[in-house]
């Protein structure tokens, strides 16, 4: 009796199976999470294995049951991006315009998708600029805190710029309350560097 071929779900584009090395179930994407007609259900293929093959895996479990007691909304796209997300670590990160190319998706919505996880469903996505840059799942302290001092920089950098151009070129706005925000962080050492 030949063994049966691995369950095909239909939401992983099949261009992008080549880039998932490795992959024990594509129905799950080694996950043991499945969305089906009739909602989030655990992978059937895999129910044997009662542990996620990998810690992005299990961390995204925890955030799809977590929402699920909680009876709150999954969107099949998020989670299947959210999947796809577990198989790239912070050694090689899978690249927005491949989530793009492969979902059809655009710039905005990756980016907004990537948002929701965060935001939404507290689901640890790591991004990057800088080489090698991309997306993952954040999944030690160590690289949570690598990841967070990047991304915290970013806004802070964006409201001292602006408070510099106000400076420069509205001088008659300095001081008011509204646009002092810089002596909010005067604590900061990085703000101050900034300014």
């Amino acid at each position: 009796m030949s063994a049966s071929p691995p369950l095909v779900c239909e939401a992983v584009p099949v261009s992008l199976r080549p880039l998932l090395p490795g992959v024990g179930c594509w129905a799950c994407l080694d996950t043991n999470i499945v969305y089906t007609s009739h909602g989030i259900r655990a992978c059937s293929a895999c129910q044997h294995a009662r542990e996620t093959r990998n810690e992005a895996a299990g961390k995204l479990a925890r955030c799809v049951w977590e929402r699920l007691a909680a009876k709150r909304e999954i969107d099949p796209v998020m989670l299947q991006i959210a999947r796809v997300l577990t198989r790239f670590t912070t050694r090689a990160p899978v690249s927005r315009e491949m989530l793009e190319c492969h979902f059809r998706l655009n710039k905005r919505t990756v980016l907004k998708i990537v948002e929701g996880l965060r935001k939404d469903w507290l689901f640890p996505v790591g991004s990057r600029r800088s080489g090698p840059s991309g997306l993952w799942v954040i999944v030690s302290a160590e690289d949570f805190l690598r990841w967070h001092h990047r991304f915290r920089r970013q806004p802070l950098t964006e409201l001292t710029t602006a408070y510099r151009l106000m400076r420069a070129n509205f001088p008659e706005l300095a001081g008011q309350s509204e646009f002092d925000y810089a002596d909010h962080f005067s604590e900061d050492s990085e703000v101050k560097e900034t300014l």
